[in-house]
C-alpha cells in the first residue's frame, strides 16, 4: 500500500495519492484507532447524515420551520450565525493574548485558538448563506451595491477580513 504510487509525506505520516490507495490508507486507520475514537466518529457521521437532508429541505426560500419568509428575512438561522461569527471574535482574541499581551499560559494554545476561530467563521458564513436562500446575490450584492449604513453589512466587511 505505501510506495505505490505517488504519495504525500505529511508530519511523518504517508498520505498515497492514489484513490485506491487512500481508501485503503483510510480503512487502515480507521480500524487500527481505539474504539472509543471510533464510537465518536460514527456518532459523528450519523449527526452528518441526518444534518445533510435538513438543510436540503432548509435551502427552498420561506420555508417555515426557519421562520423566514420573502417579507420576514430574520429567522432561526441568524441565531447560530450571530454565535458562531462571535465565538470567532473570542478566539481570535484569545489567540493573540499569548503573542500580543506576552501571558505565557496562553502561548500552547495559540495555534489551536486559531484553527478554531477558522472553522467557527466558515460555519457562520455556512449557516448565513443557508439563512439568505439566495448567497451569490448577497456576495455580489455586498460587492456591487456597498449599504455602509447597513450593521449586516459591516460585519460581514470585518469578518471577511477575519477569514
Amino acid at each position: 500500500m505505501i510506495g505505490i504510487g505517488p504519495s504525500l509525506t505529511l508530519a511523518g505520516h504517508v498520505i498515497p495519492l492514489r484513490p485506491r490507495a487512500a481508501l485503503a490508507a483510510a480503512a487502515h486507520e480507521a480500524v487500527t484507532m481505539p474504539r472509543g475514537l471510533q464510537l465518536w466518529i460514527a456518532f459523528l457521521l450519523v449527526l452528518i447524515g441526518l444534518a445533510v437532508p435538513a438543510v436540503l429541505f432548509a435551502l427552498p426560500p420561506g420555508w417555515e420551520v426557519v421562520g423566514t419568509t420573502p417579507t420576514v428575512e430574520w429567522g432561526l438561522l441568524i441565531v447560530g450565525y450571530v454565535f458562531f461569527a462571535i465565538t470567532t471574535s473570542g478566539l481570535c482574541l484569545a489567540s493573540s493574548l499569548g503573542t500580543v499581551f506576552g501571558i505565557e499560559r496562553f502561548r500552547p494554545l495559540e495555534k489551536r485558538h486559531a484553527i478554531l476561530a477558522l472553522l467557527c467563521l466558515t460555519t457562520a458564513f455556512g449557516i448565513i448563506a443557508l439563512d439568505l436562500h439566495y448567497p451569490v446575490r448577497m456576495v455580489l450584492g455586498a460587492v456591487l451595491v456597498p449599504s455602509p449604513t447597513s450593521p449586516m453589512w459591516w460585519m460581514g466587511v470585518f469578518y471577511g477580513a477575519y477569514l
